[in-house]
């Protein structure tokens, strides 16, 4: 059984890179390929709240 508030899955990244001094990291930046959105915590035979999860990890308000 699947929880609200919490969830597992990946995302690819597009580009990126890491600002690294004396072997530690400082800074960067990446982008996030929201589009490979890959949920892996709901069972694959529960489409509806699958889907339901990542339309809101996709849509426009999630993020900001």
């Amino acid at each position: 059984m699947w929880q609200s508030g919490m969830h597992e899955g990946t995302v690819k990244l597009s580009t990126g890179h890491l600002l690294l001094r004396d072997g530690k990291i400082m800074g960067g930046e990446f982008i996030a390929d929201m589009n490979s959105i890959s949920i892996t915590d709901i069972p694959s035979h529960e489409p509806v709240p699958r889907r339901r999860l990542r339309n809101h990890l996709k849509s426009e308000d999630f993020l900001c």
